[in-house]
């Protein structure tokens, strides 16, 4: 019809509704004409949804301090995908069945390459056991979204340490100068009074291999100690030499108004010597 001239006979062809349904499907799968393909469909592959990041604050927590989570999920597939639900638990490492669900949060819409962040804040229950806990997140917990794969919709934490008494200074393993500070710290929302222990026994068994600060019946409320120097380094250095060890272990004990107790973990340091006298 295109190569007739002027006052040549013209014909036109009105599709009928069932010629348009086939033309549509020619149209999906590609127009083949003398063994060509014309027209090519245009297809996607399917939005991939899975998790960049599961970010937990702080790592050792506290019964009833506030854990602070970042979230970040992405679609790493070809395609939009709508009403993208997804769902955050948390759990104790020896008990990995019994989940508790922290939040259900959603995201309306997410392009190919699109990362969303979740910014969420929970609050530990002052009840709740004490160990190891994981978050675990997972995306499209129903599976109601067809994606390019469909096993990679889940992802762990890193290990959140939740206790009574938490020890904040000197870190593991730290070492300190003999003639320098000896500043010790910890925080507990469930204790009012605390005394420290240092010793060189880890497992704080031999009464004789460790000693108490503040000494005696006494107790302290703040939060921190700067022992004497008799007791340290004083104390410490004799009993590392008595003891011939060259390293020394502490820990903090609170006590509530009803008399109930705990203990913390256990954290090593070393005291460096003035002179090269070897301990």
């Amino acid at each position: 019809m295109l190569n007739t001239s002027s006052g040549d006979e013209r014909l036109f062809y009105i599709a009928s509704p069932q010629d348009v349904e086939v033309a549509k499907t020619h149209l999906a799968s590609g127009v083949i004409v003398s063994g060509k393909r014309i027209i090519s469909p245009l297809k996607f592959d399917p939005p991939d949804l899975r998790w960049e990041t599961v970010q937990v604050l702080p790592k050792h927590a506290l019964r009833g301090e506030k854990l602070r989570l970042r979230l970040n999920l992405i679609n790493a597939g070809g395609d939009i995908v709508q009403d993208v639900s997804t769902k955050v638990q948390y759990y104790n490492v020896k008990q990995p069945m019994r989940k508790s669900v922290i939040a259900l949060p959603t995201a309306r819409v997410m392009a190919p390459g699109e990362i969303i962040t979740f910014d969420l804040e929970y609050t530990l229950p002052e009840d709740q056991l004490m160990g190891k806990y994981q978050i675990i997140a997972t995306v499209d917990p129903e599976n109601d979204i067809e994606e390019l794969k469909e096993k990679n919709n889940e992802a762990k934490s890193n290990v959140i340490r939740l206790s009574d008494i938490k020890l904040l200074l000197p870190s593991d393993k730290f070492t300190f100068e003999e003639n320098g500070l000896f500043l010790f710290q910890w925080d507990s929302l469930a204790f009012s009074e605390f005394k420290i222990q240092v010793g060189v026994d880890k497992k704080f068994e031999d009464s004789g291999s460790y000693f108490d600060l503040p000494q005696g019946n006494r107790w302290i409320a703040d939060k921190e100690m700067v022992p004497l120097a008799g007791e340290l380094p004083g104390m410490a250095m004799g009993l590392m030499r008595s003891k011939e060890k060259n390293h020394l272990y502490w820990r903090v004990i609170g006590r509530q108004a009803s008399g109930r107790q705990a203990i913390s973990g256990i954290r090593k340091f070393t005291i460096t010597p003035v002179n090269s006298e070897t301990l």
